[in-house]
């Protein structure tokens, strides 16, 4: 499901139209990459790291997602499926599951490299600030009230993940 604004909840708009101003003024491109998700879509999430390729696959088919499968990246370089088989997430409930209001309480962004491209790598610093620009993205959750996968989960970390404190 394409990501969208409005699928979140109304306190989590706010706080995301402020971190996309400031990953803005900080010069850290970023995309959107993910609100709303299905339990299908997490359970295969989950799955990631934890089973096998094969099984992997036939639950990222079964929730509409792509398998994993081996890939070029721009510079040349092969990235295989079995190296993105990795841990993704921590947990089978996600705040990405839309409550009986309808709405998600956590968003997942990718940072872009100068080219558009997205990148997964943490140490990326593509504003040259010396900040790796997810550990940038992070502290501007922070800022503006969110909590942050790659700050607040212990050792576990989610850089991509922001949500709304548990109150909300």
């Amino acid at each position: 499901m394409k990501p969208r604004l409005q699928d979140m909840h109304p306190e989590l708009q706010t706080k995301y139209l402020m971190f996309s101003g400031k990953m803005g003024e900080a010069g850290v491109p970023f995309a959107l990459n993910c609100v709303i998700r299905t339990r299908a879509e997490q359970d295969a999430f989950f799955a990631q790291g934890r089973e096998s390729l094969e099984d992997v696959n036939a639950k990222r088919m079964t929730a509409g997602m792509r398998a994993l499968h081996d890939v070029k990246t721009k510079d040349g370089k092969i990235v295989t499926a079995e190296a993105q088989n990795i841990i993704v997430t921590h947990t089978k409930v996600s705040r990405h599951f839309p409550g009986p209001d309808g709405f998600s309480k956590a968003f997942d962004i990718m940072i872009l490299r100068g080219d558009k491209w997205p990148t997964w790598d943490v140490k990326w610093d593509g504003d040259n600030d010396g900040i790796p620009d997810y550990l940038e993205a992070a502290k501007i959750g922070k800022e503006c009230g969110l909590i942050a996968g790659g700050l607040d989960f212990g050792s576990f970390h989610d850089w991509p993940h922001f949500q709304l404190p548990d109150k909300a």
